[in-house]
């Protein structure tokens, strides 16, 4: 009931009524110290159960609030040096050889 109560006291007071669902299609801030892992299947166009499946092997470090998972913004960008470095040395390897 009191849901119901603070919803009609939202709507009369010009706020949306319910609740946006968890990556929606807002904007990511970029300043933002955290990513969702929503945000960071996006950036690597995987999905986000793949995005799950780094952070529990431990592949990307992630942290675990209440029941969602956040990747900092820091350890992000270290995971794509560290894949991009990676590929660099296989591709020079894959050059040296005839």
């Amino acid at each position: 009931m009191s849901a119901i109560r603070t919803t009609q006291k939202a709507r009369a007071h010009g706020a949306p009524a319910g609740r946006r669902p968890v990556g929606s299609g807002h904007a990511v801030e970029l300043d933002s110290p955290a990513m969702r892992l929503a945000d960071v299947a996006g950036r690597l166009a995987i999905s986000r159960a793949g995005a799950y499946r780094l952070v529990r092997a431990g592949q990307l470090p992630g942290i675990q609030v209440g029941r969602t998972w956040r990747v900092l913004r820091s350890d992000f960008e270290a995971y794509l040096d560290a894949r991009r470095s990676e590929a660099e040395r296989r591709y020079r390897a894959a050059q040296r050889e005839p």
